[in-house]
C-alpha cells in the first residue's frame, strides 16, 4: 500500500544513514491520502519538494556539504 511504501521511505535515513528527500505525494482528489503520506515522511525528518528541480537542488547542495566536509577531515 501507499501508506506501507511511506513508512519504508521514511526509515531510510535511519536505517542506512542516508539522506532523502521527497516529491510531494501527488495531487488532486485523493479523499486526505496524500496528506498522511506527507506526514509521515514530514515525521521523520524528510523535506518534501513540490518540483523535481526542487529535489535535484536540495540532494546536488547534501552532496557538496559531504564533498566540504571530507576535504576538511583530510
Amino acid at each position: 500500500s501507499s501508506i506501507a511504501a511511506a513508512e519504508m521511505l521514511a526509515a531510510i535515513p535511519t536505517k542506512y544513514g542516508k539522506p532523502v528527500v521527497t516529491l510531494r505525494w501527488g495531487g488532486g482528489r485523493d479523499g486526505g491520502r496524500r496528506d498522511i503520506l506527507g506526514n509521515i515522511v514530514r515525521q521523520a525528518g524528510i523535506p518534501s519538494y513540490d518540483t523535481p528541480e526542487q529535489c535535484v537542488r536540495a540532494m546536488w547542495a547534501v552532496m557538496e556539504y559531504a564533498r566540504i566536509r571530507k576535504r576538511l577531515e583530510e
